[in-house]
């Protein structure tokens, strides 16, 4: 679970756990920059780091399309295994889906459709 802020704001939230030194993390920038785009207004993004930088991080987020409001430390006891990863979650902070290392671009197209198919069941329930 992560801090209510993520999510509750929103019927649907990704999650995108992600930090300014994580060289994963840059070369998927552009990824992430259409992919936050491509969820305006369907669904809140944030970005959760456990990088010690905020300014850094903020920066990192800034360029992909995620506001400094919706930069957060990873809690205490949350990890992931590897950065980028992203969780989508509905309003009560229950997990509808999670991808791991957004990886290649060769990649990107069906991880855009998965997240995709989770919103579209997932979205009117959660409303």
């Amino acid at each position: 679970d992560g801090p209510a802020e993520w999510y509750s704001e929103s019927p649907v939230t990704l999650v995108l756990f992600a930090q300014s030194t994580c060289g994963a993390c840059e070369k998927a920038k552009p990824y992430l920059r259409g992919l936050v785009g491509h969820l305006a207004g369907r669904s809140a993004v944030v970005m959760a780091s456990p990088g010690q930088r905020r300014d850094a991080e903020v920066a990192f987020a800034d360029a992909v399309g995620i506001g400094e409001t919706s930069v957060f430390p990873s809690p205490q006891g949350l990890r992931v295994k590897v950065t980028p990863t992203l969780v989508l979650v509905n309003r009560h902070g229950q997990v509808i889906g999670a991808w791991e290392a957004v990886g290649p671009a060769e990649r990107h197209a069906a991880l855009t459709a998965a997240i995709d198919k989770a919103l579209t069941v997932v979205a009117p329930a959660a409303r």
